[in-house]
């Protein structure tokens, strides 16, 4: 009789383990509650996309026809928060909809830490914009004739700085999120990935819920 050597052994019982958690997480979803939550999406996908997408239109008519050369400090402020909402839709609303579609993430381990870095990426931008927007108007209410003295360029600054940060604070993501057990991934069938084992160690899981889970 065939003995199993011991990294056999482990192989076939991580299969075993495997097959019997996505068997029992398949059986205990909630079918209606899921249709919810995709209805629920996809609305949230398509009024973001048209609202922001028709503020951007209204953006580029009011520069072509209305003889503009470049936007005004408001108008840029609202281009980049739209903007920002539109990549909170592709990167974070749109995958996290595919997901809820089938219920399994195929996107492969290098496509879930993208979309992971995606997925935090929207909501920082958009933060951070309103930060600075809320930073322009104080100094233009509460100190309107120092405000004079403040220049366009202060208030783009602002905005890029908005951008650096906030792609800058998603590069964790790439270190922490996606980490699947080893025994478990070699089990698993090719593409299929499970973006909520998060952190090999209990420091990294920590870190990852603090600064870095939606």
């Amino acid at each position: 009789m065939y003995k199993l050597s011991p990294p056999d052994m482990a192989s076939e019982n991580a299969t075993r383990v495997f097959e019997s958690r996505v068997d029992n997480s398949t059986s205990s979803r909630d079918e209606n509650l899921a249709r919810v939550e995709v209805a629920t999406l996809a609305i949230i996908f398509l009024v973001t996309v048209i609202g922001n997408s028709t503020v951007l239109l209204a953006l580029w008519t009011r520069r072509r026809y209305a003889g503009r050369k470049k936007l005004s400090r408001m108008y840029f402020f609202i281009l980049h928060l739209s903007i920002a909402d539109l990549i909170t839709a592709f990167l974070s609303v749109l995958p996290q909809l595919a997901w809820d579609i089938t219920y399994r993430f195929y996107g492969g381990f290098f496509l879930c830490k993208l979309v992971k870095y995606g997925q935090t990426l929207g909501p920082y931008l958009s933060s951070y914009v309103l930060m600075a927007t809320a930073i322009d108007r104080h100094q233009a209410i509460c100190y309107p004739l120092t405000y004079c003295s403040w220049t366009s360029r202060r208030s783009k600054v602002m905005v890029y700085f908005a951008w650096i940060a906030s792609l800058a604070f998603c590069i964790p993501q790439f270190g922490i999120a996606c980490f699947p057990h080893e025994r478990l991934f070699a089990a698993r069938p090719k593409g299929v990935t499970h973006l909520r084992e998060c952190g090999k160690q209990a420091h990294e899981r920590v870190v990852y819920n603090i600064f870095c889970n939606e």
